[in-house]
């Protein structure tokens, strides 16, 4: 588990040994540690982006959030998970080449937009994911998406391409982790063929707020 802070907003990063995200009660146990209560999303990598207020779970590929308390999780096996870090929301989304395609991306950024924050200012988290080494894809992606992002062996840099749709839009706080699912055996992969889930959370501390042991933030 890899745990980081930026004043009161705590970003999680979870692996095998922390147990298989799809485990709603495994959701629920880490929301706990930290004092919280999980938002989780049934995933369908679709564009749909919410704004939500209270826990449980939600019908979409995103989630935004101005609530203290509020543990937001997207759960992830080499898709690209991307956290927004504003004043006062913050968001998670779960991007694969399909929620690509549809505009994932454009749909959450347009809603952060709306919520006032100012994306020169705010911070984006991508945690780990399947790298441009290892992401092989047909050759149908050629008419999919610009072919500067896929190698002649037909390789996808995913990564890049997320970054550079935040980059036009204004975002330039960035914090990248380049390791690669498919490739460290300590996460969960789809291509390799697991079927757990990593997981990445975000969420604003309430004030005064009290993790059970084991947490860092109160």
């Amino acid at each position: 588990m890899y745990e980081m802070s930026f004043g009161d907003t705590i970003i999680v990063i979870t692996s095998k040994v922390d147990g298989d995200m799809r485990s709603i009660e495994n959701v629920k146990n880490l929301s706990r540690k930290y004092g919280m209560k999980p938002v989780w999303m049934k995933q369908t990598h679709g564009n749909d982006v919410k704004i939500v207020d209270q826990e449980g779970e939600v019908f979409s590929d995103g989630v935004f959030t101005d609530r203290e308390g509020l543990m937001l999780v997207v759960r992830v096996a080499d898709c690209v998970p991307v956290a927004f870090i504003g004043e006062k929301y913050v968001g998670v989304i779960h991007v694969g080449w399909k929620g690509l395609k549809s505009g994932i991306i454009d749909n959450a950024i347009e809603i952060f937009k709306k919520t006032g924050e100012k994306v020169e200012c705010s911070r984006i988290v991508i945690g780990p994911h399947i790298c441009e080494n290892c992401y092989e894809v047909g050759e149908e992606f050629l008419e999919i998406f610009d072919s500067s992002y896929i190698s002649l062996d037909m390789k996808f840099n995913m990564k890049k391409y997320i970054i550079d749709i935040l980059r036009r839009e204004g975002f330039r706080r960035f914090i990248v982790f380049d390791e690669c699912t498919f490739e460290n055996k300590e996460y969960f992969s789809y291509r390799r063929g697991d079927t757990g889930r990593n997981s990445m959370i975000v969420g604003k501390i309430r004030k005064g707020g009290v993790p059970q042991k084991g947490g860092k933030y109160g």
